[in-house]
């Protein structure tokens, strides 16, 4: 079941999206376990991540992972997602929090590096996944034409164009021969396998693949329809983002 909330701010956007966030750790720790987390590393997600690193939830261990890395970047390049959410949200969280993350290690051999992060990931289900969606409805890095049912937890892939450029789009690299060809992705199956997800998504050039995500039928032309299928996903955009919803 899909919950979609339409916010008119940014602000209000994080808010909300916090909300759920906390909920979602918190009933981690009532059962008296470290909560695990699934980060998306993007531009759509600073508002609930600033939001977040403010909430009251640090004191208690919480697991963090992260979707996707690019094979072929320096883990210090300031476009790789790991070095993206250290800046973004691990150095905004208060002295003395409990967070420990898990960074894809893409150096290497980009099939050990999928299978070695595979080995890391939870037993069982995430108790929540922070996610967006792509220019092209890609969940992660899995771009039109994956398997929505892939038997792989990790997967390393090659880049549709749509999404390389999507990054020089979003200001993140300064032209499309510098963004990397190839990437370690969580596949869709591992990520809907969580008990909770929040997919937040701003801006009119995600206009089309929210409309999209919600209207075409559920398939890997469109990998954000299969958020549809999850019992507990909210959908957070702004107006823009809406704008060629009916």
């Amino acid at each position: 079941m899909l919950e979609l909330i339409r916010n008119r701010t940014h602000d209000e956007l994080g808010a909300a999206g916090a909300r759920l966030a906390v909920a979602a750790i918190s009933r981690a720790h009532a059962e008296g376990r470290a909560a695990t987390v699934l980060l998306a590393a993007a531009p759509s997600q600073i508002p609930v991540l600033r939001a977040l690193a403010a909430a009251d939830i640090h004191d208690k261990p919480v697991r963090y992972f992260h979707m996707d890395e690019y094979v072929g970047l320096p883990e210090d390049a300031p476009q790789a997602f790991g070095a993206w959410l250290g800046r973004t949200y691990f150095d905004q969280l208060p002295a003395g929090h409990q967070a420990t993350f898990e960074r894809i290690d893409a150096g290497g051999d980009p099939e050990s590096a999928a299978a070695a992060y595979a080995a890391l990931l939870p037993a069982g289900d995430f108790d929540l996944v922070l996610c967006g969606i792509g220019i092209n409805g890609h969940l992660a890095f899995n771009d039109p034409g994956c398997d929505l049912q892939d038997p792989l937890p990790v997967r390393h892939i090659r880049l549709a164009r749509a999404s390389r450029v999507q990054q020089v789009d979003e200001g993140l690299f300064p032209a499309l021969g510098a963004v990397p060809e190839h990437a370690v992705t969580v596949t869709v199956p591992r990520m809907l396998a969580s008990r909770a997800i929040v997919c937040s998504v701003l801006g009119e050039a995600k206009a089309e693949a929210v409309r999209a995500m919600l209207e075409e039928p559920v398939g890997n032309a469109v990998p954000a329809t299969a958020l549809r299928e999850h019992p507990v996903t909210t959908v957070l955009v702004d107006e823009e983002a809406m704008s060629r919803v009916g």
